[in-house]
């Protein structure tokens, strides 16, 4: 770390020698202190590389100031420091002394015992982080972590597998995590193929290896379990049992440093923001209500007999399957969607995904695929990836992924394998096999840590390593809303039965009535209305007439299907409202309000067709000059 700028006091050269001879001893007299220094493989991958690439021979494993990292800082001070007591006038003075070593079991979650280490020193760096360790900021969190608390050690043991591993990544590009998982090296296993003796009944406690630590006597662990005595004696019979494994460490690490063949660099893994999914930051998408959907009833308008029912009947419906939201344009789908999901949830932005839906869509689109980037074939995840990766964090309530437009995507093309995990919320026997087979199909182009995948496939991958045999778990919280347009749909792709089974459909039909006017007028947003009540009669003729025009008038039922597939949507009426409260004056009366509001109307109507707006205009031009024939002279 510090080149040879340090030097190695004599009372300690035997210690960190090329030879194993003193550690050896001192750890079969019993002049040790046992320790433990845990962490998933993805975390130690980087430490391990450094033990090659950075100082040869020795690691590092970092504290983020928890209890743990307390505790070696303390057996560092008890076993290494001497504290001499002067005159108080001369104040205390440290001295470096060697009554015991600390050692350290490596431990890697799944694998299990990988290596020993001597630890030799601590550093509290709040200015750097070792590049080999994401660090988790969060500023509105309590749960920042920050890896001030710097351990290292002087790797004395590798298990053989381990330096096996290791090796063969030196010869292969280094690869390191796929040489190493799978690896079954559990301290159980280990305690009986070296015949430590009778198995204690505390070697398979979570305790012992649940984090790191370097506690005194029986407080390391459980009191009760006697965890310190039992890593000890593992410690101590790996040494005695595999003095051969301490001397091929060491020679493994010698011939790296004196080796004069150049060993390309490889670059240090961008670390994952977590450790595992236990560390991943936690999602609550459960903080809205039924009710908060029902309030929505105040700000959707629904052409039915009780919005509030109807709303509640969506809330519930989005909750517990898919939803899909089919009728023409300017009925508020899509707001109603995102209206919906943010009630639900609280409006926490984490809890969903909008995507809108073209006829460039493909199965990479949805799941995720092959990518050129830069050159070189890659992957790159799709909506699932990304969904199940954040309803893995989800601890109430839904992740929600939102497709808008769902009808411009070739379903057939681009869905594939969702329409199964669609049609199996809640009972996801489907949802391993398919987990499995993705994952089979992104690890062709690498593992979690490899350049040819991005960030999410590689998070991807690690959720389901962790976690096991639940991975089809997150799918059960994962819903889809979609809405439809039904008004372009013979220009845009059908949606089959095998797709509408997989939704529970709500339609929204363009309404034949004027309370969308009266909800809209009666809201706070149009409360400061300069003349009112000129505007709500105003208004609710024109639209009332120009609904009838366009095909809701029942005495014309027979021919309206002859008629164009278009109406006067709330959503053109509510924008026509918000322009003409910008423009009305004291001095209007109803003619010229009439005029405005069909003016703003013109603009609102979200339609290019020629057809409509000469039928609109037509309609204008009549009722504007039939209102000037009725004005007052």
């Amino acid at each position: 770390m510090y080149g040879e700028w340090l030097e190695v006091r004599d009372m300690f050269k035997d210690i960190l020698s090329n030879s194993p001879d003193k550690v050896i001893e001192m750890i079969k007299k019993d002049k040790f202190v046992p320790c433990v220094s845990v962490g998933p493989l993805e975390s130690w991958i980087n430490p391990l590389k450094y033990s090659i690439f950075g100082e040869v021979g020795y690691t590092v494993w970092g504290f983020d100031g928890s209890t743990s990292g307390t505790s070696f800082y303390n057996r560092i001070m008890e076993k290494y420091v001497e504290n001499q007591s002067r005159k108080q006038s001369k104040g205390d003075k440290w001295r470096p002394k060697l009554d015991d070593l600390i050692v350290s079991i490596i431990y890697i979650k799944k694998i299990g015992v990988v290596g020993l280490g001597v630890v030799t020193d601590i550093n509290i760096d709040p200015f750097r982080n070792f590049k080999g360790w994401a660090e988790e900021i969060d500023t509105d969190s309590e749960a920042s972590r920050y890896w001030i608390m710097r351990v290292r050690m002087k790797v004395i043991w590798l298990h053989e597998d381990v330096r096996r591993a290791l090796q063969k990544a030196l010869n292969s590009g280094f690869n390191l995590m796929s040489e190493l998982e799978g690896k079954e090296l559990g301290a159980r296993t280990l305690w009986q193929s070296y015949k430590c003796g009778d198995v204690p009944d505390n070697l398979d406690s979570n305790r012992l290896f649940v984090h790191s630590q370097c506690n005194r006597g029986s407080n390391l662990g459980n009191p009760k379990e006697g965890g310190y005595d039992t890593l000890k004696q593992l410690i101590k019979c790996i040494i005695e049992k595999d003095e051969l494994g301490v001397k091929e460490t060491y020679d493994f690490y010698s011939k790296l440093m004196s080796s004069k063949v150049q060993v390309s660099i490889p670059k240090v893994e961008t670390p994952m923001n977590v450790e595992s999914v236990d560390q991943l930051k936690l999602i609550d998408c459960g903080k809205g209500s039924i009710k908060d959907v029902e309030a929505l009833s105040n700000k959707f308008f629904v052409y039915t007999q009780r919005r509030e029912d109807f709303f509640k009947l969506l809330a519930s419906s989005a909750m517990i399957h898919n939803v899909l939201l089919i009728g023409p344009p300017g009925t508020g789908k899509t707001s109603m969607a995102i209206s919906i999901v943010d009630a639900l949830t609280g409006k926490n932005s984490e809890c969903y995904e909008i995507a809108t839906a073209n006829a460039l869509w493909f199965r990479r689109n949805l799941v995720g695929g092959e990518s050129l980037q830069k050159g070189e074939v890659s992957w790159t995840s799709g909506i699932l990836i990304r969904a199940y990766n954040k309803a893995v964090r989800v601890t109430k309530g839904n992740y929600y992924v939102i497709i808008d437009e769902i009808n411009r995507a070739d379903v057939d093309k681009a869905f594939g394998e969702i329409l199964t995990l669609m049609s199996d919320v809640g009972n996801t026997s489907a949802g391993k096999k398919i987990l499995d087979e993705i994952e089979r199909e992104i690890r062709k182009f690498g593992d979690e840590n490899s350049d040819k995948l991005d960030d999410d496939a590689k998070q991807f991958l690690r959720n389901l390593k962790s976690l096991g045999e639940k991975r089809d778990e997150p799918l059960k919280r994962i819903r889809f809303i979609a809405t439809m347009n039904e008004v372009d749909a013979n220009n845009l792709f059908p949606i089959g039965e095998a797709l509408a089974r997989r939704f529970l459909v709500f339609r929204i039909p363009y309404p034949c009535v004027t309370d969308d006017v009266k909800m809209f007028l009666g809201s706070e947003e149009f409360s400061t209305m300069k003349k009112i009540e000129i505007v709500t009669k105003v208004v609710s003729e024109e639209v009332n007439a120009l609904r009838k025009e366009f095909g809701c008038d029942k005495l014309k039922e027979k021919k309206r299907e002859e008629k164009m597939n278009f109406n006067i949507s709330p959503a053109s009426v509510k924008l026509a409202l918000s322009l003409l409260k910008q423009i009305v004056e004291d001095n209007d009366d109803e003619s010229s309000i009439r005029k405005k509001f069909l003016d703003a109307l013109e603009s609102s109507l979200g339609t290019t067709d020629e057809r409509i707006l000469k039928k609109f205009i037509k309609y204008k031009t009549q009722r504007l000059r039939n209102s000037q024939q009725l004005a007052p002279s």
